[in-house]
């Protein structure tokens, strides 16, 4: 017995779904590859959406808590962030977020909260699109 969050239902329903294809997209054939865009680092939250944000040159991520109770999730970008702000769902900047070591966001949510991350790459980094 216990809660679908403590049997790790979402961990079971991970391994049915299948990868999106992606390209690597480089500014020059010898850039080595290999580095993820993102990590998440709580089994509490999912990310439900990453795309590049309606009017600006940056990057959204969307994050939902699955738990009933606050949780924190880190998001780990594979490049520099210069900043990172808490959106609602039109996009419209809130808050600042600060980064921490360079490509760390901390999230905090509330229980079945959804929250939108919108991030700003350091110049010179950022992902082609």
């Amino acid at each position: 017995s216990g809660s679908w969050l403590e049997a790790g239902v979402k961990a079971h329903a991970e391994r049915w779904r299948v990868p999106p294809i992606s390209a690597q997209g480089v500014r020059g054939p010898s850039l080595p590859g290999g580095r993820g865009l993102l990590e998440k680092r709580s089994p509490r939250t999912s990310v439900t959406a990453v795309k590049r944000a309606e009017e600006r040159e940056t990057l959204v991520v969307r994050v939902v808590n699955l738990a009933g109770e606050p949780t924190e999730e880190r998001l780990v970008f594979g490049l520099p962030v210069e900043r990172a702000w808490r959106t609602d769902l039109l996009e419209r900047r809130e808050s600042e977020i600060p980064v921490e070591a360079d490509r760390e966001i901390p999230v905090p949510l509330a229980p079945f909260e959804i929250a939108t991350v919108e991030v700003e790459f350091a110049p010179g980094d950022r992902p082609a699109g």
